[in-house]
């Protein structure tokens, strides 16, 4: 079960990290949300 959740969460997260990749790719002037915080 530990193997499963580690695969599942790794999905999720990479999946959510390569959306926020994607989106400030294709909008290079875009604010950051609150989330991301300045640093990015």
């Amino acid at each position: 079960m530990m193997t499963i959740a580690f695969v599942v969460g790794a999905v999720v997260s990479g999946t959510i990290i390569w959306q926020c990749w994607r989106f400030r790719e294709s909008n290079p002037k875009a604010k950051p949300t609150p989330y991301e915080g300045t640093d990015w």
